[in-house]
Formats: C-alpha cells, sequence, structure tokens
C-alpha cells in the first residue's frame, strides 16, 4: 500500500479500488464525530454520479456499489491505493485448495 493522498490534491485513477478515509463532522463542521475506512473507489466518466463509491460484498459473493453523497457533516477526506487482484492467467494452473 502506498501512503494517504489528501482528497483535496488529487482523486485515485478509476480503475482502482482504494481504502477511503471518511470523517463525520458534529453541526458545527469542525469538531469530529466519526471516523472510518472503507473499501471504495472514485467514479468518473463511467458511472451516472462522479465522486466516491462503497464497494460492499452481498451473500451471495456478488458486488455492489453506493454513491457516497458528501456533505459539510460527511467527507472523504483522505484514500490509499489497494493491490490491484490478480490476473487471470495466474490462475491457469491446476490449483488446490
Amino acid at each position: 500500500m502506498g501512503e494517504w493522498i489528501n482528497c483535496n490534491i488529487a482523486k485515485p485513477p478509476e480503475s482502482h479500488s482504494v481504502l477511503l478515509y471518511v470523517v463525520c463532522f458534529h453541526e458545527d463542521k469542525k469538531n469530529i464525530w466519526d471516523e472510518n475506512i472503507y473499501v471504495g473507489f472514485y467514479g468518473d466518466d463511467d458511472y451516472e454520479k462522479i465522486g466516491f463509491y462503497l464497494e460492499t460484498i452481498n451473500s451471495d459473493m456478488t458486488t455492489s456499489y453506493t454513491f457516497i453523497e458528501e456533505h459539510d457533516q460527511l467527507k472523504v477526506m483522505a484514500w490509499t491505493l489497494l493491490p490491484r487482484k490478480p490476473y487471470k492467467s495466474l490462475f491457469d494452473e491446476e490449483w488446490t485448495a
């Protein structure tokens, strides 16, 4: 993994999953109420809304995406790249459990 990048400086490449540092602020918009790290990505050209999406794995092992509605009290503050998934050719050999 790389270092954390401030979202005001750069957005992640759309082709990568990233860890997102999400902060919830109190009504004063200064003091932090809660903070979490999620897996997600930045959707730009290929998505309905431009911005950050959370990735969720469903019980049937499919992936779904939820757009993060940012506002004064909920902000994606930083991101860092996750390792990429292996190419399918890696699994062309015989593997055993």
